[in-house]
């Protein structure tokens, strides 16, 4: 089990420890993909045990196909692909 020095991590921190972009780590909390928790300023905190779990490979990396699949969907039209 990983052990870290704080109780919650900022999306910047938790991008780079995931290799990540910010951006993805934003995505994932809004679609509910982390768990995370909301500064009375309303910025996005991310717990240690959330962080921990993430770095668990296999599960991170069912996050990171759903993301993925996700996009896909949203992304290809019949036309790419040489359809009506």
């Amino acid at each position: 089990m990983q052990v870290f020095e704080k109780d919650y991590f900022r999306p910047d921190e938790v991008a780079r420890l995931l290799r990540v972009s910010v951006r993805t780590n934003r995505r994932w909390a809004a679609r509910g993909k982390i768990e995370h928790v909301h500064t009375p300023g309303k910025a996005i905190r991310i717990s240690q045990r959330e962080l921990a779990r993430l770095l668990d490979r296999d599960k991170r990396d069912s996050v990171l196909l759903d993301d993925i699949d996700s996009a896909a969907q949203g992304s290809f039209a019949s036309s790419d692909f040489g359809g009506a």
